[in-house]
């Protein structure tokens, strides 16, 4: 199950394990994750994440937020010694404690990569992927330097810098692009939109005051 965490909200596969409930919202609008902490990779450390850019709230996808919720129906209940010590685990082991990345990526990963024939993948691949779909439908640097948190854009840029185009794109008319602007004015000033009913000044009376 953290993978397509992994995957679909971009953590890093600290983050996903370390994951408590009370950091799924999963109702309303606007489901997240609030990424506030994550495990070393031995699963034995808790701190808050690699820098301060990397503590965020990242949107969810429904299916995503659908996955979760059935995951933690079907969740057993931890056990009070964990519970007290780790926080009520998103993604614990069969006794309430963290998992190791190591085991999670044995158990999990490898069988699943080598089954798709890419017996080379590892959990960060699903970071690369993520930023190279944004990246492709134009998502600007900045905006996701936030979401992969990243401590500055710069850094999201040297990492995929490579994945944007040579800057060559086509030519720009300035002419037509200006033209589109104004037939855009005068479109508006041609066919102003309704006054509200209850903003604006009132209508003056033609009657004397």
């Amino acid at each position: 199950m953290p993978r397509p965490t992994c995957d679909a909200a971009r953590l890093r596969v600290g983050e996903a394990l370390a994951l408590d409930e009370r950091h799924l919202a999963l109702d309303g609008s606007r489901p997240m994750v609030k990424v506030r902490r994550a495990f070393d990779k031995a699963g034995r450390t808790m701190d808050r994440p690699k820098s301060e850019h990397g503590a965020r709230d990242v949107p969810l996808p429904h299916a995503l937020v659908v996955e979760l919720r059935a995951h933690l129906a079907r969740r057993p209940e931890p056990p009070a010694d964990a519970q007290r010590r780790y926080g009520r685990l998103v993604f614990p082991s069969n006794t309430g404690t963290p998992m190791a990345q190591n085991n999670v990526r044995r158990r999990v990963l490898e069988p699943a990569a080598e089954e798709a024939g890419v017996a080379w993948v590892g959990f960060h691949a699903f970071r690369h992927t993520f930023a190279s779909v944004h990246i492709e439908r134009g998502t600007n640097i900045v905006r996701l330097s936030r979401l992969l948190g990243h401590h500055k854009p710069s850094f999201t840029l040297d990492v995929y810098g490579h994945l944007l185009d040579d800057g060559l794109s086509e030519p720009l008319d300035l002419d037509a692009e200006l033209a589109g602007v104004a037939r855009g004015v005068s479109s508006i000033e041609a066919n102003p939109p309704p006054r509200s009913s209850t903003g604006g000044a009132p209508p003056r009376s033609s009657g004397s005051q």
